[in-house]
């Protein structure tokens, strides 16, 4: 397989067809096997945040407490302000025993900190409090694009082509999975599995590993 960016989801399900013995779509539809790449989508940016990883300028809310934007699924980083200043994460406890006004402080359109906590992913904080119009770079992971229905068929995959392979084995896997009492169904089923997770590797196993450096 030596797919490129982006690659037609016909010429991939070609693929999985093949692998499949199924050329008809006579066991699994089309419509079936693209449920299984947007799933398997997901899973992978799950485990690997960085497969969907992308850094862009995010204008703040007024004030201390942010959100994410909604494409993004898990934040990464805030290197900078989009005007070029530094930005570096602090630990919120830390920033509250130097000073404990500091929610109160002068707006700002320049940010100095960000503070951001895996109990509440989908938000973080800023210092000092932004205004109106402050901006930053984000580093962030995306949600990713789903395949879905178009004029003569589906939208192109987005996943960068270094992780095709991985989602190819995953969507074997769910489509095996489906007839998974049959003994050698459910081995192909493993095997498929076992594959995706050599190729996603072990090195950043949850979100965490991509989670703001203090």
């Amino acid at each position: 397989m030596n797919y490129t960016s982006p690659t037609p989801t016909t010429t991939f399900l070609t693929d999985i067809r093949i692998a499949l013995q199924d050329p008809s779509g006579v066991r699994w539809s089309d419509a079936e096997i693209v449920g299984y790449i947007n799933r398997a989508q997901v899973d992978i940016q799950r485990v690997r945040p960085d497969t969907t990883a992308v850094v862009k300028p995010v204008t703040l809310r007024s004030g201390v407490r942010q959100a994410l934007p909604a494409e993004a699924a898990s934040l990464i980083d805030i290197p900078n302000n989009s005007s070029g200043g530094a930005v570096t994460k602090v630990n919120k406890l830390t920033l509250d025993a130097v000073d404990r006004q500091w929610r109160s402080r002068d707006p700002s359109a320049v940010i100095l900190h960000f503070m951001h906590d895996l109990r509440t992913p989908r938000q973080f904080d800023v210092y000092p409090p932004a205004a109106p119009g402050a901006r930053v770079d984000m580093g962030f992971s995306a949600y990713p694009t789903p395949v879905v229905p178009q004029a003569g068929g589906f939208t192109d995959l987005t996943i960068a082509p270094q992780w095709l392979t991985a989602l190819y084995h995953l969507v074997l896997f769910y489509a095996w999975a489906k007839d998974a009492e049959f003994a050698a169904n459910a081995t192909l089923a493993a095997g498929n599995l076992s594959r995706a997770e050599q190729i996603l590797g072990t090195e950043l196993q949850t979100s965490a590993t991509v989670a703001p450096k203090d």
